[in-house]
């Protein structure tokens, strides 16, 4: 009951944002609306292409060593951008009561276990083929793509491979 009414409760505070035209344009409401309109107008982002994404991409193409990788990791790490690990501060795994520093394996398409479970091999050969799609939208010949396609989901499990299975986590 009270899950329900809180539920109600703040999904009356974007749809009251969503829907008033009273807030001013230097306001965080107005702000919010224009973003989530964004995020629903598919059609022009549709339009838009990979443009919005250019100089990012043409970034990426310059890394030809580890050290231009650590430069790309290092500049685009504050937006989130490509980030290979995580920093973190969590309750230290022997004493609760003390927070520890922590290194992280950064985002991947899939959880660990798709990676290494013989009963999910299916999802992540649905994956592997599932990311031949952006390369090829990025201009990529199939074959190609398929490469890189391999590539990132060679690397995306060597990175899982060195974290904890979800049972040793919780040690």
């Amino acid at each position: 009951m009270i899950a329900k009414r809180n539920n109600a409760t703040l999904l009356k505070i974007p749809s009251e944002v969503l829907t008033s035209g009273r807030y001013k344009p230097d306001s965080d409401e107005y702000k919010v609306r224009i973003l989530y309109n964004s995020y629903l107008n598919t059609a022009a982002r549709n339009r838009q292409g990979v443009a919005p994404i250019a100089p990012i991409l043409r970034d990426i193409e310059k890394i030809k060593n580890l050290d231009d990788l650590q430069d790309f990791l290092i500049h685009y790490y504050p937006y989130g951008i490509g980030c290979m690990y995580k920093f973190y501060v969590a309750p230290d795994r022997k004493n609760s009561a003390l927070n520890a520093f922590w290194v992280g394996v950064g985002s991947t398409g899939l959880e660990r276990d798709y990676y290494f479970d013989a009963d999910k091999r299916d999802i992540l050969e649905k994956y592997r083929q599932y990311m031949i799609k952006p390369f090829e939208a990025l201009g990529d010949k199939k074959i190609l793509a398929e490469q890189k396609a391999n590539a990132v989901v060679t690397l995306e499990t060597k990175m899982q491979s060195a974290t904890l299975t979800k049972e040793a986590s919780r040690n």
